[in-house]
Parts: C-alpha cells; sequence; structure tokens
C-alpha cells in the first residue's frame, strides 16, 4: 500500500534536525579515521596504491569490502568538513560555486588541460599563458586557476607555477570538455529560471512551459530544440554515448540478466542499441527487439556487432501508442525520468496489453534516496538529474514509492522491486515490475 504520510517516503519522521542524533566533531573525526584505517588496511592486503592527488590516480577501486568505509568517509568527511566552517562561511561557498563553474569553462575555452603536461610537471603561468593565446590576460588566467586549485582542480606547486592533479588531467579529454560546454551553453541559461517558470507556468508539466523555454527564448520543447541546433543535438549525443559507456559495467551487473534465460526483451527507445548489445554479451541467451523511431532504428541495425546480429529484431515504434510486440520483457533506460507522471502511466499502460503472465517492466533510472540528516555526497549526482529534468522538460527523477504509484495508476496487478541501491551513479538501480494474475492490495492513489 502506499504511504499515506506525505513524508513517509524520505525515509524519517518531520522531526527537527536538533531532535536527531548527530555526531560530535570528535565522533567524526573517528568515523573518518575508522574507515580511512579499514580501507588503507584492505588495500595494502590487495597490493592496490592508495589514491593521491598527483596524476596519475584512478581514485579508490569500486570494491564491495571498502563499499561500506568508503561510504562512511564520504559522508563524515563531508559532515566534518561543514563543521569546521562557520555557518555562514558555508553558505557563502555554496552561493559562489558559480564562479567555480565560470572558470572550469574559461580553463576549457582556453585548452589549459592540454597544455600542462599530464605527469603532474609544473609551469609557469606566464609560459601557459603565452601557449594558451591568453598572454595579454594572464591575470584573470591566473586567477581562474586559483580558484579551482582551492576545490582541488590543478595545483599552484609554488607560487605561479601549476601543474596537474589527479582530478584535472581528465579536463584534457573531449567528453569532459563537451560536458562542460553542453552544461554551459544549454543547462545554465535555464537553471536560474526555475523560479521564473514556476510563477508564470503554476504546476505546469507542459514540456513547453519550462524553465529552459525561458531560459533560450523558444516555444520548442528540449528535445526538438535540440535538433534544431545541429552542433548542440551531436555533441549531447557524444556525451550520452560516453555516458552509456561509462554504466555498462554497472548495468551489466544491477540485476541477474541470466535468470531471465532465453526471454525477449523489447529494448524501448534503446537508441542504437549500444545498452542492449552489453546486456546480450552478458546474457548469451536472450535475444532482443530493439523498438524506437525509424531514424534510430536504422542506425541502430548498421551498428549492430556483427555477433549479435541474429539476436536482434528491429521494429519502428511510438511508445505513446498501443504495444504490440509480444515479448517476456520491456526494457526502459532513462526514459521516464524525461516525462511527468502522467506521460509516464500512459506509457506504461500502452505497454499492459502486449504483456503475459509474468512479464516484467524493467526501468533504468536514477532513484531519488531516502534522506538523512547528514547527506550522502555521492547522492549529488540523482539530485542535480534531477534539477536537470526540472528546468528543461518539467520532469524528475522519482523515489521507489514515487514509481509504485505510477505503475498502480496503469494497472493494480503490478508488484514492484527494486535492484540496486538508491542514489547511485547512472545505472546503478533498477526498478522491476511484474504483472501478476490479480492486485495484491487496495492501493490508495
Amino acid at each position: 500500500m502506499l504511504p499515506e504520510n506525505p513524508n513517509s517516503h524520505i525515509g524519517i519522521n518531520a522531526t527537527s534536525i536538533s531532535q536527531q542524533t548527530t555526531p560530535s566533531l570528535l565522533e567524526l573525526a573517528e568515523q573518518v579515521a575508522a574507515a580511512a584505517t579499514a580501507i588503507a588496511k584492505q588495500l595494502r592486503e590487495k597490493n592496490v596504491a592508495e589514491p593521491r592527488l598527483h596524476p596519475p590516480c584512478a581514485g579508490l577501486p569500486d570494491d564491495p569490502e571498502i563499499k561500506e568505509a568508503r561510504q562512511q568517509l564520504l559522508v563524515a568527511s563531508r559532515a566534518l568538513g561543514v563543521l569546521s566552517h562557520d555557518p555562514l562561511s558555508h553558505l557563502r561557498e555554496t552561493i559562489l560555486q558559480f564562479n567555480e563553474c565560470a572558470a572550469l569553462v574559461l580553463v576549457v575555452d582556453w585548452k589549459i588541460a592540454h597544455i600542462l603536461e599530464l605527469d603532474g610537471t609544473p609551469m609557469h603561468i606566464s609560459e601557459i599563458a603565452k601557449r594558451a593565446g591568453a598572454a595579454a590576460d594572464e591575470y584573470k588566467l591566473v586567477s581562474a586557476l586559483r580558484m579551482l586549485t582551492t576545490q582541488y582542480i590543478f595545483a599552484e606547486l609554488k607560487p605561479g607555477y601549476f601543474a596537474h592533479n589527479s582530478s584535472s588531467v581528465y579536463l584534457a579529454r573531449e567528453e569532459t570538455e563537451l560536458l562542460i560546454g553542453h552544461c554551459n551553453e544549454v543547462l545554465v541559461p535555464s537553471a536560474f529560471k526555475v523560479s521564473e517558470a514556476m510563477r508564470k507556468w503554476p504546476a505546469s508539466t507542459n514540456p513547453t512551459e519550462t524553465a529552459f523555454t525561458i531560459g533560450h527564448k523558444t516555444s520548442s520543447p528540449f528535445f526538438p530544440w535540440l535538433l534544431e541546433h545541429p552542433a548542440h543535438i551531436t555533441r549531447f549525443n557524444k556525451i550520452m554515448r560516453v555516458m552509456a559507456e561509462s554504466s555498462y559495467a554497472r548495468l551489466r551487473s544491477v540485476y541477474p540478466w541470466r535468470s531471465l534465460g532465453k526471454s525477449t526483451i523489447v529494448d524501448l527507445a534503446g537508441g542504437n542499441g549500444h545498452i542492449s548489445h552489453q546486456i546480450a554479451y552478458e546474457a548469451p541467451e536472450l535475444r532482443f527487439v530493439l523498438a524506437d523511431l525509424e531514424n534510430a532504428v536504422k542506425d541502430a541495425k548498421e551498428t549492430c556487432p556483427v555477433e549479435l546480429k541474429d539476436r536482434f529484431e528491429y521494429r519502428v515504434v511510438d511508445f505513446f501508442e498501443k504495444m504490440t510486440i509480444p515479448a517476456d520483457v520491456y526494457f526502459m533506460r532513462m526514459i521516464l525520468h524525461f516525462m511527468s507522471d502522467e506521460d509516464c502511466v500512459r506509457v506504461v499502460k500502452n505497454i499492459v496489453p502486449a504483456m503475459k503472465k509474468g512479464s516484467r517492466i524493467l526501468v533504468a533510472d536514477g532513484i531519488i534516496p531516502k534522506c538523512d540528516v547528514m547527506p550522502d555526497p555521492k547522492h549529488r549526482y540523482v539530485f542535480n538529474q534531477n534539477w536537470n529534468m526540472i528546468q528543461i522538460m518539467n520532469a524528475r527523477e522519482r523515489t521507489f514509492a514515487e514509481v509504485q504509484k505510477i505503475f498502480a495508476q496503469a494497472d493494480l496487478r503490478f508488484r514492484l522491486k527494486q535492484w540496486g541501491e538508491a542514489g547511485g551513479p547512472p545505472s546503478s538501480e533498477i526498478i522491476e515490475a511484474v504483472l501478476a494474475d490479480e492486485p495484491a492490495v487496495k492501493w490508495k492513489l
């Protein structure tokens, strides 16, 4: 049954912070020390080097044996850092973060990450500015770099000498440059217009009544607008491919794909099929139907790996129309989060007539985690992604309970299960909705 308490989906009672137990400075410091000690011990036993600020460094390994300690280290160290400031200073730092983003745009625009040696060899700012073609504005360049060093992006090893550190080296990669360009040119103009959109169109779920349409002075929704701007859509598609590639390992491990046996999966709006290809490698008995719009299907046929071609079929579909493809599994990755609740219900309802007993829908979207008086820093990604959906589409990421409600409105027979931990990086969570014979409970909608 869906929770009646509007606050219950966030996992705590709506009490004040003072009524909840919060660790002291010393307790937090002890948590940090204990977690760091546990991680260092595991790394030594596996002969793995500890992370360092100097490049090259890939950071801590994604090892389940240090997962709990790593989370404790992140949460406790973040809280300790906040408490080490006075409250107003902490607030001011947050207010001024837009300047650090602007500094990132500047160093990417002037190719500073490509000028510095990737091994961390320092270079004087005069030489950096000369090579960048910005000698006349050396002071502006050094000001941007110094601002970024406070966030451990680049390092000033001695006055005027800058070098790469373990984070800044990633600014030399095309995918990072593309993401910064997309955020600066496409998202920033709308990010600060959400309040204006709320006043102009209260409670709107219309994708033409958004902060995005205000910020870009357009009547076109986000995706049609991208198609009207070839440079933006080309960059967006490249970013999506890279993000998908970075999440392959999580996607392949978060759900027991092989347990589906010889099932057929319909990959709805699956683009060129790159995600289904990874699942196909993980579960050799599965067969796939790539279902999308005509251009996407054409691209998918051309890019399917030779060794997978006999396991893939292709159908042109519009998921706002009734599904006609019978299958065991209907898979949607990063689809529903672009939609309002009403449209999500429509899409799920359209799938139901094609389903049979035991069929399931798999949804790979971000899941909003339960809140805590000491938030987990790794949850910042899903909350940022949620803000992106709000501003560009009047859409959202959702809690598990909110997804439950969508499926209940579509058909009361659905039973839902969550795979993976809420609030993780892309493709680390999947919600499985199995169609049963009868409604299990009386839902309060």
